[in-house]
């Protein structure tokens, strides 16, 4: 049975997905839908179940928090589980044999970025294809030591030229880094000075306001009706006190009255109202309205030059990582092909190709070969090297390319293969050739194509 195959995948706390249970096809899985409902989480977690969670840090992850589970039951019966352990993934291979601690790295010790080069295609893998991408797989597997050499010094000089750990590096990528520290520095600083202001703005606001009977460090709302019995107490103090000469007893009652305003007064004073004879009922309300109001003032202020920059420098470098970590993958890559292959392989390569190409194609075109170090195409029309095809026509003889690698990369390892929106640029004729040539795929690989082009595929799972 094959260990790659996923029979079935439970999903909890991940990205959309509350919790969610979905069984899987042992071949073609079809996945379709509108825009945010949840085919990109999906494909996130396929990818996280086979080569670890990355980011793995849940701050960095938008799918992910500390209760995110993703469990696969595969098709040799083990069981695949990933969950947080405080504040890191860990994954546990369950078979016959036992429990296996993984961590967080790729089951079967799967090279990472291996199955990201070879096992995910997305949109712009299949976009603006030029010869000189073809070129790169046919010269990965090309018996020629000096070429492949020749090829591993431009990425690593290339490489170099992107970035250095070296402190004070004026390589591309350092300095973007460094440009995007600055701004932050700034930003922060930004937002700062600006709380100042509106923290000196709010109290001079206030003391309007409240004309300085009320402290500016005062919290809650202004209650009238204590202000109001204090004077009722205080008129009341004063007018038994002048009944006095009249009855003795109403000195006393005046002491009631003066110890009950003092109590008050004090209460009052106390809660930071400086003066509460001078307020009345319809400036409290003002106070208490200004009151309710004043943290919503400004609070979400946002330096928008700053911000619009930080936001320019972070597209930048997210270009510059994903160029190098490209080059790092094609580096691996490369050299993996150089330590096993031969012209044996290169042969393989072609033949693989054009066995995919002719299906991609529908017999339009029969197979692929070199001439003189040149890729030709032969098909119903004639014979054309490949700077002579269509934009449509390179993209799948890239995708023929790509397939045939993974089957020598891989060789008897069945790893499933990825299509983020992959076909998105094609047209409906190229997209059905391709659904129909992947049907023939999936006899002995599991592949699963995400698309939100329902009326192709709406015989299939949705979400």
């Amino acid at each position: 049975m094959n260990k790659y195959l996923i029979n079935k995948l439970v999903l909890k706390d991940f990205g959309k997905f509350k919790e969610r249970e979905i069984d899987f096809n042992s071949g073609l899985n079809i996945i379709v839908g509108d825009n945010e409902k949840g085919k990109t989480t999906l494909f996130e977690a396929i990818k996280y179940l086979f080569t670890g969670i990355i980011p793995a840090k849940k701050e960095s992850n938008k799918y992910i928090n500390s209760l995110t589970s993703i469990k696969a039951y595969m098709g040799d019966s083990s069981v695949v589980n990933r969950q947080y352990i405080g504040s890191i993934p860990e994954g546990i291979l369950t078979s016959d044999s036992g429990s296996l601690k993984i961590g967080n790295n790729p089951i079967y010790n799967l090279d990472r970025n291996l199955m990201d080069y070879l096992n995910v295609i997305n949109a712009e893998d299949l976009r603006k294809i030029d010869e000189e991408k073809i070129y790169s797989i046919v010269d990965i597997f090309s018996p020629s030591t000096k070429k492949t050499t020749e090829v591993l010094e431009k990425i690593e000089n290339r490489k170099r030229e992107l970035y250095t750990n070296r402190k004070n590096s004026k390589r591309e990528i350092n300095l973007i880094k460094e440009d995007i520290r600055c701004i932050k520095e700034n930003y922060s600083k930004a937002v700062e000075d600006h709380k100042i202001k509106l923290k000196e703005k709010k109290e001079i606001d206030f003391y309007k306001i409240t004309e300085g009977n009320v402290s500016e460090n005062f919290e809650g709302r202004v209650n009238y009706q204590s202000i109001f019995m204090l004077k009722l107490f205080s008129f009341m103090a004063l007018l038994t006190l002048a009944f006095t000469w009249y009855k003795v007893y109403f000195l006393a009652i005046s002491l009631i009255f003066i110890l009950g305003s003092l109590f008050l007064f004090y209460n009052i004073r106390k809660k930071g109202i400086k003066n509460p004879f001078n307020l009345s009922r319809s400036k409290c309300n003002k106070i208490n309205l200004f009151i309710e109001n004043r943290d919503l003032i400004e609070d979400n202020y946002v330096p928008e030059d700053l911000r619009s920059e930080l936001v320019k420098q972070e597209k930048r470098l997210k270009e510059k990582l994903f160029e190098y970590n490209t080059y790092e993958l094609l580096r691996q890559v490369i050299e993996l092909a150089r330590d096993n292959t031969g012209s044996t392989n290169l042969d393989l390569l072609i033949k693989g190709a054009s066995y995919y190409f002719n299906k991609f194609t529908n017999s339009s075109y029969t197979k692929v070969f070199i001439v003189d170090k040149v890729l030709h195409a032969e098909g119903k029309k004639g014979i054309f090297t490949i700077d002579k095809l269509s934009e449509g026509t390179k993209s799948q003889l890239y995708l023929a390319f790509r397939f045939s690698a993974c089957d020598i990369v891989y060789e008897d390892d069945t790893i499933p293969i990825l299509f983020d929106e992959a076909f998105v640029y094609w047209d409906d004729t190229r997209l059905s050739a391709a659904i129909e040539m992947l049907k023939d795929i999936a006899n002995n690989r599991q592949i699963f194509v995400f698309s939100k082009r329902r009326y192709i595929f709406e015989s299939y799972l949705e979400i």
